[in-house]
């Protein structure tokens, strides 16, 4: 299936969750946050939202700096 991971077109296995997409991506889930279907989603539901085709996902990772 294809969703829209960031803005770009990305190929993903149908019924994954937004859990599996963050580890495929190889991210710190504690400094993620996810937006699917311009919603901020809660970390504790992410592997109970399966994806769908033409899903829009936005992930922003936080960074901190000075």
């Amino acid at each position: 299936m294809k969703i829209f991971l960031n803005g770009k077109i990305a190929d993903f296995v149908e019924g994954s969750s937004i859990a599996d997409l963050v580890v495929l991506k190889k991210l710190n889930s504690n400094y993620v946050i996810v937006e699917y279907n311009n919603q901020i989603v809660q970390k504790d539901s992410w592997p109970e939202i399966q994806l769908k085709n033409e899903d829009k996902i936005e992930i922003f990772q936080l960074v901190g700096g000075g």
